[in-house]
This record gives C-alpha cells, sequence and structure tokens, in this order.
C-alpha cells in the first residue's frame, strides 16, 4: 500500500472496521467459528488493498480480540508512533496482527503478534492462518486466566 495512503487512512481513521460482541462463554464455546468471520473480513479487504479492524468485544470481561491490516506490529491506533517509525516514501508491504486487549493480558494490557503478512494471509488462508489465530487465542486467554487468578491470590 502507498505510505501516505495508508496513514491518511489511519490518521482519519478512515478505514474499514467490523465488531462483533458476545459472552465469554460464547466466545470459548466455538472458538474457531467465532473468529472465521474476522479472518474473512481481514482478507477481503486485503483484497480490496484496504487498512481494516476485526474485532469481537467479550461484553462480561474487559477482553478484545483484534486482527488488524497495519504496515507494523503496532495496533491502528497508535497512528502517531506508526507515522514516526514509517519513514521512507513508496509502497509499503502491509501485515495481519492479532491482538488482544485485556488488563490481565501484560502490564501494557495488550498483547499483539504477527500473524503473516498480507499476501501470506491470503494464501494460506484455508489452511494456516485460522489454525494459527485459534491456537494463539487460546494460548493468550490461558495467559489472561493465570494473570487473573494470581492477581486474585495477591488480594
Amino acid at each position: 500500500m502507498d505510505e501516505k495512503e495508508f496513514i491518511n487512512q489511519i490518521t482519519e481513521a478512515n478505514f474499514e472496521h467490523t465488531e462483533l460482541e458476545m459472552t465469554m462463554k460464547k466466545f470459548t464455546d466455538r472458538i474457531a467459528a467465532n473468529l472465521m468471520p474476522l479472518n474473512n473480513f481481514i482478507a477481503d479487504n486485503i483484497k480490496k488493498n484496504k487498512v481494516a479492524r476485526a474485532e469481537i468485544r467479550i461484553k462480561d470481561e474487559e477482553f478484545i480480540i483484534r486482527l488488524e491490516i497495519c504496515a507494523i506490529n503496532l495496533p491502528l491506533e497508535y497512528v502517531n508512533s506508526i507515522a514516526k517509525i514509517i519513514v521512507k516514501d513508496g509502497e509499503l508491504p502491509m501485515q495481519v496482527n492479532m491482538i488482544i486487549d485485556s488488563p490481565n493480558v501484560s502490564k501494557s494490557n495488550l498483547r499483539i503478534d504477527k500473524l503473516a503478512d498480507a499476501e501470506e494471509f491470503i494464501e494460506n488462508f484455508d489452511s494456516d492462518g485460522l489454525t494459527t489465530f485459534v491456537e494463539w487465542t487460546k494460548n493468550e486467554l490461558e495467559v489472561i486466566e493465570t494473570n487473573k487468578n494470581k492477581a486474585e491470590e495477591a488480594e
């Protein structure tokens, strides 16, 4: 994607966005099925060469899981930091990031990992993409639960 177009889209929050909401039980009962709409939305927007965010908000917990198309490993709302880091003119390779926002995931309340380069995400969409996202999510849910239990024990 063109660097200036990318920065303009995120600066003006002019990117595609979809949001689902559900309970933790509903989410964990069918993690793969619940994450699939996020994958589909991101894949559709990669094909359109658009920046996008797809998220699930867990309404009974302080928990949001997202997939984002971005040029670097930062959430889209960190637009000032992204703009400072990206200093070259021309085309930027885009990537798909997995993000969890929860007070129990880390001290910063965020965990962000690259899922794949945008092209790679499309190529492996039916095989590795969803599997990797599901396994990553399950691992982060375990981290959240462990940290939550430690915090409760400390009180």
